[in-house]
């Protein structure tokens, strides 16, 4: 159980610091980034995303050569009310060019 919650704060930590490191160093409106990592440690998966990013987690069966879908991230985007929600309540703001949305 202590590696499950060490590995989850190390993930979230890291997305934390490339944030405030990437606001600083690039200093840019021009655009934004999203991120996702899959990260095996024996029989665990983790799965970590931020932004409109989409991870799939499947298994290949080397028998049969079937592929099954395991677990599929979702996409954050500020179009879905609770993303949008969260990003306000963070001081945000969701403004709409060229129809797509940027935070």
């Amino acid at each position: 159980a202590r590696v499950v919650e060490e590995t989850k704060k190390v993930l979230a930590t890291t997305f934390v610091e490339v944030h405030r490191t990437g606001q600083t160093e690039l200093a840019t409106n021009a655009g934004g980034c999203t991120a996702s990592v899959v990260l095996q440690l024996g029989d665990k998966v983790y799965v970590a995303n931020a932004g409109d990013t989409q991870s799939v987690v499947a298994t290949y069966a080397e028998e049969t050569g079937d592929i099954t879908v395991a677990y599929v991230t979702r996409e954050d985007t500020p179009d879905l009310d609770d993303e949008l929600e969260r990003i306000e309540k963070q001081g945000g703001i969701v403004q709409y060019v060229d129809g797509s949305s940027r935070v």
